[in-house]
């Protein structure tokens, strides 16, 4: 999120009475911070949710630990809170041993994220150096997260690319309909392997589709 975004975002929001909900769980894990835009945190002007968790932040998906932040007017605040309350109150609580060892866990986020980040544009830059000597095919820009989106030919769908991919190469890719990209011919890949296994995986993907592509001619 770009500060300029922020910024019209929140107007629009003031402007329509509506509250914001933002999902901040990949926040830490930043390649491009030129103008990024602050933590929604610090929002008071509307009503704003804010979505964290240890998941992301620390590598821990299965400690089923997350927060929202609310921050706003008091005066709309303080009712969220409370019907917040009722809601975590009619459902399960999170287990008590991770709450528990949550102050120990945080302790660890920042060399546990460096780790993490220090991987992430490990792998990056290898695929864009893998994908600059490939004319077929083309990386959307990345600024953060933990997954990289790839243009492939449109010669087949992305559905029948992914297949093609896990069946010849052993190499799993995520059609991009998966997460909603409206382009037909796309794939998601995790930027998070070991960097060898990952270099192995560009490399048989990069040769798969110079292959088909030159059948194809």
């Amino acid at each position: 999120m770009k500060e300029v975004e922020a910024v019209e975002i929140v107007r629009i929001a003031r402007k329509n009475h509506l509250c914001l909900i933002v999902d901040e769980v990949f926040a830490e894990y930043c390649f491009d911070s030129l103008q990024r835009a602050n933590s929604f945190v610090t929002t008071d002007s509307v009503m704003t949710f804010t979505l964290g968790g240890i998941s992301k932040l620390l590598g821990l998906p299965q400690m089923k630990l997350s927060w929202i932040a609310v921050s706003g007017p008091s005066n709309v605040t303080s009712t969220a809170l409370k019907r917040l309350e009722f809601i975590a109150d009619t459902f399960l609580s999170v287990n008590t041993h991770v709450q528990q060892m949550l102050p120990s866990l945080l302790k660890e986020r920042k060399s546990t994220t460096r780790r993490f980040l220090e991987r992430l544009q490990t792998n990056l830059a290898a695929l864009r150096s893998r994908v600059t000597l490939a004319r077929a095919v083309s990386l959307l820009r990345c600024e953060g997260g933990w997954y990289a989106v790839l243009q492939v030919p449109a010669t087949r769908s992305d559905e029948d690319w992914a297949e093609v991919l896990l069946e010849d190469c052993n190499t799993l890719m995520h059609p991009g309909l998966f997460f909603s990209i409206d382009r037909i011919n796309c794939l998601v890949l995790s930027l998070l392997p070991l960097p060898d296994d990952f270099d192995r995986g560009i490399s048989s993907f990069i040769n798969l589709i110079t292959e088909k592509m030159a059948v194809n001619r």
